[in-house]
């Protein structure tokens, strides 16, 4: 259980905020299977950290955990690539180069990591 509710006096949005994140993990769990779901999810950006570790809480035999921890894998693994051409592109000998999709590939890692605040 999440200490947040463990706190006699919740807020109650914040307690809905917990609820709806609950129920979002648990349909990700469920539809992961689903040609259209899975296939949608492989083009986005992937879970931040927090919300990975919540679905694999929830899940429940090994189906489709291999392909899920794949994708999230090749996605953190292009995300270092992008920041490793971030940083390159910072050095004095490359400073001429234009960035690219590179260019906010340092706030989708600290949103990979910490996830993403102000989506309320």
């Amino acid at each position: 259980t999440d200490k947040i509710f463990l706190r006699k006096n919740l807020c109650p949005i914040c307690k809905t905020e917990k609820d709806a994140e609950m129920r979002y993990a648990e349909a990700f769990v469920e539809r992961f299977s689903e040609k259209d779901f899975f296939a949608s999810y492989e083009k986005s950006d992937g879970l931040c950290f927090s919300h990975l570790q919540t679905v694999l809480k929830l899940w429940r035999g090994k189906d489709g955990l291999l392909a899920l921890m794949s994708v999230e894998k090749e996605k953190i693994k292009s995300l270092i690539m992008e920041l490793k051409e971030f940083q390159r592109k910072f050095d004095w000998r490359f400073s001429k180069e234009e960035f690219g999709g590179e260019s906010d590939s340092w706030i989708r890692a600290v949103e990979k990591t910490a996830g993403k605040r102000g989506l309320f």
